[in-house]
């Protein structure tokens, strides 16, 4: 800020001192003027982010979003976080932990390219879940014995399925041909004959059993991860996955300001069309919430031929 007043050593007697108070007092209200211009602009910023996921089997996902960027951070106070679980907002707790697990089993279903699926049931209605997971435990060791899987490894993602009931089931996502059984003779040593139950679904299965592609499998055993199932264990884990499962980085491919998510979508849109499989696409688009998501399928991937009646 400049001063307010002239040095005491300046001569008053000189004939421009005029001159110069009227040069100091608009260098005082120049600085005033601007100092109000900078506070009627406005502190948050809009920009556009795209980030995107690109497997090695052509399989990719594009988010794009807009966040709010404030340009003076500083005046920004941080607010302490409420523990897990004990936010004002439980149920928003609850939504957020379900989106997250949801990606996450998502990606590492893709990243170990799951096409199959093994469904673990109980004739009985178990709901023991302590017990139910030490038998998952064994059935899980027990597979990665097997010489198949011993060479390669017991890739695989599971989560868990309550019925209506109350019932447990298991779904758990790997990748090739499963020997029925095998699988079965496994299970049944563990629960018993007539205490066990196991399904295995696959590109070869016939009618509605049949998967038709590993981004198809993870959405499918993502709906298993419900509000429901996250209300009564928000500090227990709601799946499981091998070790050694590695998702490729998402890596931002396009910052943008003051632009719009449309804007965005079109351009991410034609650029997939041009260099990804179509078929099988999903696409979600909300101008409500300024967001979309792009996933695309395997290169290899062939929608199903509609039977003739």
């Amino acid at each position: 800020m400049l001063g307010t007043s002239i040095g005491s050593d300046y001569d008053v007697s000189q004939a421009d001192y005029v001159e110069k108070k009227i040069d100091h007092a608009r260098a005082i209200a120049r600085e005033v003027l601007e100092c109000e211009e900078r506070a009627l602009q406005p502190n948050v910023r809009t920009q556009t982010i795209v980030r995107a996921i690109h497997y090695p089997d052509g399989m990719s996902e594009v988010v794009g979003y807009q966040v709010n960027v404030h340009k003076h951070l500083a005046d920004i106070r941080a607010f302490p976080k409420a523990a897990r679980g004990e936010s004002e907002d439980r149920e928003k707790s609850i939504d957020v932990s379900c989106r997250r697990t949801r990606k996450m089993v998502r990606l590492k279903l893709k990243a170990i390219r799951a096409d199959h699926m093994i469904t673990l049931n109980y004739r009985e209605n178990m709901q023991d879940l302590e017990r139910a997971q030490r038998d998952l435990q064994k059935f899980v060791r027990r597979m990665s014995k097997l010489t198949s899987n011993a060479i390669r490894g017991f890739k695989y993602v599971l989560v868990i399925e309550y019925q209506e009931r109350g019932a447990i089931h298991f779904h758990i996502g790997v990748h090739g041909w499963q020997n029925v059984k095998m699988v079965r003779a496994i299970w049944y040593e563990i629960v018993g004959r007539a205490q066990g139950q196991i399904d295995v679904q696959g590109p070869e299965s016939k009618g509605d059993k049949r998967i038709r592609g590993v981004h198809q499998l993870a959405q499918y055993l993502c709906k298993y991860i419900t509000k429901d199932a996250a209300s009564s264990t928000l500090n227990k884990k709601r799946y499981w996955a091998s070790k050694g499962i590695e998702v490729p980085e998402r890596e931002t491919i396009n910052v943008r300001w003051a632009d719009t998510v449309e804007g965005a979508f079109q351009d991410v849109f034609h650029s997939l069309c041009a260099t990804h499989n179509l078929q099988g696409m999903s696409v979600y688009f909300s101008a409500g919430r300024d967001c979309f998501w792009i996933s695309t399928a395997d290169k290899w991937y062939e929608p199903p031929v509609p039977e003739l009646s």
